[in-house]
């Protein structure tokens, strides 16, 4: 039996990893099975369950990941986590990667290819144990038909299925940081890194619609019992396509604001596109 640090959503019990059946159990007596779909339902109430993303809407985030355009990003958040990874090899102890929201898990496939894990490298086996959390089932779906080597758990945002902090790393790449659970997750002396779109993010889509735009300073709400440690800032001009554009033009908010009329009329061709980010390292206060 392997201890883990996954909570039963049950009981909030920890939960240890049989490893014959790859299934999770409390002391209480409660199972945790992956579903054919595999990952680990956790809802105790399927009436709170969110709305799941549409297949367009899915095909049409698949389509950007695949497209090269985020590759930037990934190379720096690559830059940011292998002096964590390497620390742990060194040590020879494992560490906790919780990818919070990890979608149809681009990051994880992505960042643990850069650094190395999963790779067949006798130094980094048992390195690093990766978790994906999803809201959205098919998304873990996805995540599993392409093969994400992380275990994926699906539930509420508003209950992680994990046991207080159990994480040394958390990622928040594609999603809001909102309520306490990433915090309660995150151990005292952990990481959590979090993606913010800068205002010249995709400045060039918005003034297609817009005309001139006002960039305003970018204010930093962080929740409290978290800390600035470091702010990275990524930013580069790329080329896209008329299809890309109009790909993320549409998973935009401005694109969603924007009427039908206005959607009909704003014209795409390919162009030059400005992607910027903050990737913020946070801790806990002291």
């Amino acid at each position: 039996m392997t201890t883990t640090p996954v909570r039963c959503p049950i009981c909030q019990s920890p939960m240890q990893l049989h490893q014959a059946s790859n299934g999770y159990y409390c002391d209480n007596k409660h199972r945790l099975d992956k579903t054919e779909q595999g990952f680990y339902p956790c809802f105790i109430n399927n009436k709170n369950k969110p709305k799941p993303m549409t297949r367009a809407q899915m095909r049409a985030k698949q389509f950007l990941l695949a497209s090269g355009l985020y590759q930037g990003l990934v190379d720096k958040l690559a830059d940011v986590i292998r002096p964590m990874h390497q620390q742990t090899v060194d040590k020879k102890q494992s560490l906790n990667w919780l990818d919070y929201q990890c979608g149809e898990g681009f990051y994880i496939r992505q960042l643990s290819k850069a650094l190395g894990i999963n790779s067949g490298d006798e130094s980094q086996i048992d390195a690093v144990n990766c978790y994906g959390f999803s809201d959205a089932e098919n998304a873990l779906f996805a995540a599993s038909k392409q093969q994400t080597t992380a275990q994926l758990f699906n539930g509420s945002v508003k209950g992680l299925p994990f046991n207080d902090e159990s994480f040394d790393l958390i990622t928040v790449l594609d999603s809001q940081l909102k309520g306490k659970e990433c915090q309660r997750v995150l151990k005292a002396d952990g990481r959590l890194l979090l993606v913010v779109p800068t205002p010249e993010h995709l400045l060039e889509l918005r003034q297609l619609q817009q005309g001139d735009v006002e960039l305003k300073p970018t204010k930093l709400n962080l929740p409290s019992g978290l800390e600035l440690v470091v702010d990275h800032s990524v930013q580069l001009v790329q080329d896209v396509s008329a299809e890309q554009a109009q790909s993320l033009y549409e998973q935009t908010s401005f694109g969603w604001r924007a009427s039908k009329q206005a959607q009909k009329v704003t014209q795409f061709s390919p162009m030059k596109l400005t992607f910027a980010w903050q990737v913020l390292e946070l801790a806990k206060a002291r």
